[in-house]
């Protein structure tokens, strides 16, 4: 890692975990811009390698679970917006369901990168490189037992 990665890596490390959970929760958010209508796929470049940083600088288990769960609540929060705008075809009969379809299903959803955080922090090595390719690893693992769930 460069001199810039460390001085990175420490700043994060100086956050409050409430702050670590709101800039994951950003990064998740602004990942669904990669997507359509938007399709800005630089945007998950860096929206990644954010939450890449805060899940090697978090300091237990229970911080990388909790970044991993509020990148997730924030993706799919921003990007399962269209099912709110299925359900409101019809508010009188399926209007009830918005709040659940967006605060509760982006929730649940958000497990898998919970999972994520708390199997790479447990994993980890503190190489960078082969830290960088395990993440990447378990990003594809979870992506993958997520398309079964």
């Amino acid at each position: 890692m460069s001199g810039l990665s460390y001085r990175i890596l420490y700043g994060l490390r100086l956050l409050d975990e409430w702050q670590a959970w709101f800039l994951c929760y950003a990064a998740g958010a602004a990942m669904a811009l990669a997507f359509a209508p938007f399709n800005w796929w630089w945007v998950a470049v860096g929206a990644i390698s954010l939450f890449y940083l805060l899940l090697e600088s978090a300091s237990a288990r229970r911080h990388a679970l909790g970044r991993g769960f509020f990148f997730g609540y924030g993706y799919f929060m921003a990007g399962t917006y269209w099912i709110a705008n299925a359900l409101a075809v019809d508010m009188e009969k399926f209007g009830w369901m918005i709040p659940l379809s967006i605060l509760g299903l982006s929730a649940i959803m958000a497990l898998w990168f919970a999972l994520l955080g708390g199997l790479f922090w447990w994993r980890r090595t503190g190489h960078p490189l082969a830290d960088l390719l395990r993440f990447l690893v378990l990003w594809v693992l979870v992506e993958y037992l997520r398309s079964f769930g």
